[in-house]
């Protein structure tokens, strides 16, 4: 081979190698390309889950903050004697402020749809009736109070109903009610047993003195035995409904022990429309459960029941009293309705006819709302006196008349009817624990003044918000009618800051109204409340001055200037040298 054709090959050689080179070098890059493009891929479908969860979870939280808050209302008046006195109610009303103020700031701010309940137009009928009445009651101020109570039972019904959205929050609320349920049982039988074994400690003395126990019936924080038994039926099928729940032993065990806590607390309040209530709801319980949770339902019941004889049994003057107690009460209901005299029975009677009285003189819309324990003495037929009918029917009905009584019975019948519709599209144990405690709460309202403590509708509200929450979901559309352009113009960044500017400005004021609203009522009753207890333990100047300090905070109120009358008649007018300076 030549020279030439020696390098001719060399030439070609290269040329080969070369080409082959190139194409493995474009290969290994476009491998290199598909590779780095794959992983930049993953990394943002991962970066985007990672923010899409993110924002998931601090919606979850949010609303989880929402119902905690919503919590503290409810805790505060079941442990400050029901909301009984009105500074206490002012009280509830501020406490219920922050979840009312973040539930705005989803709604306007974060533009969140509401949720229906199903029983909406039910809900705003009501309380449509409890603002016409503010223009036709008798005593504005009362009306007014009473409004506002309204308010917001419908405000916390609806933010537990937006805020509950998994397991977690229900679960939250579910074991929220009954550590409420243990710690206003334990404070009741921790009263009962300082006075069945006459203990006088510090304790035990604070106990009896501010009324957890009347007599040897326990009342606990709630003031009345009765109202507290009418609570406890919610907290006992909801431990219940828990004991058939749970799957581990040791659960059942702790679940059953606070049911029987309940239980014990119940009988120890002797309260015969309470047990009454108790029975009947349990039957309804039992009819409700399905299959396997039925036959455990009843396997307990006996379980309860044996463990109670067997109670009798080790000691009977302990406990042998207890059930002798419930049962003479229950002896006297029974011979009472057979015609037999009972002081207690014949009030009721008698203030049940009085009512009939008070609605014959205002049947239309009645004497405005929160008003009965205003006109009750101009139409009572007995030497008697009480704030409230024994009865939210007839209370309801002379308050708003025979309009007022239909809003609330359409208003019950609306979301007792979506609480059966809920519980046949989403059985579960708990709900129909939950269910039956609420109707249970309900169906003693009906025969006593259980929801003339604000803690008592509230707990009903919120209950029954919890248990639509299972429901399936629909929300409120807030839509214009009229039809807009097909072409609309992007909003600019500008834009869409002015109008969030606007919206945070509007929870602001909605913010400051409310508070404003409640504070200065707030500040009136309390100081009225503490001027009348002070009486007698501090000079007469400082309590004048605090009467005088509640009409400044609360014009309004009448109550505190009869209130400061009273004192001056009663305890400075017989003393005064010139007594003609204090007649007003």
């Amino acid at each position: 081979m030549t020279e030439k054709s020696r390098m001719t090959v060399w030439r070609r050689l290269v040329a080969t190698l070369g080409v082959t080179r190139k194409r493995f070098s474009m290969k290994a890059l476009q491998k290199k390309n598909l590779f780095y493009n794959y992983v930049m891929k993953k990394n943002k479908r991962n970066s985007i889950k990672t923010i899409s969860k993110k924002k998931i979870k601090k919606t979850v939280d949010l609303h989880t903050v929402i119902l905690i808050f919503a919590l503290v209302p409810l805790f505060f008046a079941g442990l400050f004697q029901g909301g009984y006195f009105p500074w206490e109610v002012y009280a509830t009303l501020l406490l219920s402020l922050p979840a009312i103020i973040l539930f705005l700031y989803l709604k306007i701010v974060k533009k969140e749809n509401i949720r229906k309940s199903g029983a909406d137009k039910n809900l705003f009928i009501f309380l449509g009736v409890a603002f016409i009445s503010l223009f036709l009651t008798v005593y504005f101020h009362a009306t007014l109070a009473e409004f506002y109570k309204v308010l917001i039972y419908l405000f916390v019904f609806y933010i537990v109903l937006d805020s509950v959205r998994s397991k977690k929050e229900l679960q939250i609320a579910l074991w929220s009610i009954l550590l409420l349920g243990i710690v206003l049982s334990a404070l009741g039988l921790l009263a009962y047993f300082g006075y069945r074994f006459h203990l006088s400690s510090a304790l035990f003395g604070f106990l009896s003195r501010n009324g957890f126990i009347q007599g040897n019936r326990i009342s606990s924080t709630l003031q009345y035995a009765n109202t507290f038994a009418a609570f406890l039926i919610l907290p006992f099928f909801l431990a219940f409904s828990y004991t058939i729940w749970a799957k581990k032993i040791y659960w059942k065990i702790i679940y059953g022990i606070f049911a029987l806590l309940f239980l014990a607390a119940l009988f120890l309040t002797e309260s015969r429309g309470g047990l009454i209530a108790f029975v009947i709801v349990w039957i309804l319980y039992l009819v409700l459960l399905k299959g396997n949770e039925r036959k455990q339902g009843l396997l307990y019941i006996v379980s309860i029941a044996v463990i109670f004889s067997a109670l009798i049994f080790v000691d009977k003057k302990m406990f042998l009293p207890i059930m002798q107690g419930t049962g003479n009460r229950l002896k006297i209901l029974f011979e009472f309705l057979k015609g037999k005299k009972s002081t207690s029975l014949g009030q009721r009677e008698n203030m049940l006819k009085d009512s009939i009285k008070i609605l014959k003189a205002h049947p239309i819309f009645g004497t405005g709302n929160g008003t009965y324990q205003y006109v009750y003495m101009k139409y009572r037929t007995v030497y008697f006196f009480s704030k409230y009918p024994h009865s939210i029917f007839f209370q309801v009905l002379d308050e708003l008349g025979v309009i007022g009584g239909l809003a609330f019975l359409y208003m019950l019948y609306g979301i007792i009817k979506k609480g059966v519709d809920t519980l046949r599209e989403k059985y579960d144990i708990l709900s129909v624990g939950l269910f039956t405690g609420l109707l249970g709460i309900l169906l003693h309202a009906f025969v006593d003044f259980d929801w003339s403590l604000m803690f008592m509708p509230l707990l009903f509200f919120f209950g029954f918000g919890l248990l639509l929450s299972q429901s399936k979901e629909s929300y409120f559309e807030f839509k214009c009618p009229v039809k807009k352009n097909e072409k609309v113009e992007k909003k600019t960044y500008k834009t869409k800051n002015k109008s969030r500017a606007k919206e945070i400005t509007a929870v602001s004021l909605i913010t400051i109204l409310l508070f404003v609203l409640f504070i200065f009522p707030f500040a009136g009753a309390r100081n009225d409340f503490n001027a009348k207890s002070s009486i007698g333990r501090v000079t007469w100047q400082k309590t004048v001055s605090e009467f005088k300090s509640a009409i400044g905070s609360d014009s309004l109120c009448s109550e505190y200037h009869y209130d400061l009358a009273h004192f001056e008649f009663n305890n400075l007018i017989p003393y005064s040298p010139n007594p003609q300076n204090l007649v007003k």
